[in-house]
């Protein structure tokens, strides 16, 4: 699971996405944040999740995946990806999917109820997973993360066997 972190910005980083890779980073940030909160929801000094609300989430996987691992250390990491997800239903429903948006408040509302579940803290450096290596693309060792997510991208529309497209331009 890769998040891409092109800017400090949610919005931004939403934005900057092509239509193919909207969905995907839809399908990872999810996964990501359900996986916070059940990993977190035992260490937590907060009442047992009821298995009927736990159904509503992914089940948790990549557990010990660098942008699964940096989503469930803070509080503010956390909330940063319940508003990129935000961000990102929206990119979806303004480019080409015309969503049902009291489905979409649901499954915020969802990630929103379990952020006492995450540790308080403040927004850290998100991790830089700038690598594919069936491509053969590396960005990892770049200390700008935001840069590095910015150039692996170019170096992925790139490679990509179908052109990239941005319908919200």
């Amino acid at each position: 699971m890769h998040i891409f972190f092109s800017n400090k910005n949610a919005a931004k980083c939403a934005s900057n996405l092509d239509d193919f890779r909207v969905p995907e980073q839809i399908t990872n940030t999810s996964s990501i944040l359900s996986t916070a909160v059940w990993l977190n929801r035992s260490t937590a000094k907060l009442p047992v999740i009821k298995l009927s609300e736990l159904y509503k989430l992914y089940l948790p996987h990549n557990a010990d995946q660098a942008c699964v691992r940096w989503g469930r250390e803070t509080r503010d990491n956390y909330f940063w990806l319940v508003n990129y997800l935000i961000e990102l239903r929206y990119q979806a429903h303004s480019r080409y999917l015309k969503l049902d948006f009291d489905k979409i408040r649901q499954e915020i509302e969802v990630y929103r109820n379990y952020i006492d579940y995450i540790p308080e803290g403040k927004l850290t450096i998100p991790p830089n997973t700038c690598y594919d290596r069936f491509r053969g693309i590396n960005y990892s060792y770049m200390e700008d993360v935001y840069l590095a997510n910015i150039v692996f991208l170019t170096e992925l529309w790139k490679s990509d066997k179908i052109k990239p497209k941005w319908s919200n331009s």
